[in-house]
């Protein structure tokens, strides 16, 4: 069971509460952010930089 919510948990929460804070950022600072933001908290697709 708790492996079922943390997967929800990082597929769905994140991935839509980052979007949410995102536009409130974008509202707040009035600019968009240099970078794009990234979901993913378990860092499980690091590309190597030297590639």
């Amino acid at each position: 069971m708790f492996k079922i919510l943390s997967h929800l948990y990082e597929v769905i929460w994140v991935p839509v509460f980052g979007r949410v804070l995102n536009m409130f950022s974008l509202i707040i600072e009035g600019k968009k952010p240099d970078t794009k933001p990234t979901y993913d908290i378990n860092k499980s697709s690091t590309k190597s930089k030297g590639s």
